[in-house]
């Protein structure tokens, strides 16, 4: 979705790394889906909580 990638860049701009991590793209992948981030110890409050309403877990089933 457009907001979860918009925490991610977020994220990209206030620290110059990506969000998630791995040692492959599955790794990469499989954090993705368990949501498995830690934002530092330093970071803003105010960034930090507004990266965690976007970044949600977004493979949830829609009953739209």
């Amino acid at each position: 979705s457009d907001i979860w990638s918009l925490g991610c860049v977020i994220y990209q701009m206030a620290t110059g790394k990506h969000l998630f991590h791995g040692h492959h793209e599955y790794d990469i992948f499989n954090a993705v889906v368990r949501v498995a981030y830690k934002l530092p110890d330093d970071f803003p409050n105010t960034i930090g909580d507004l990266i965690q309403k976007l970044v949600v877990r977004i493979f949830e089933p829609c009953y739209c």
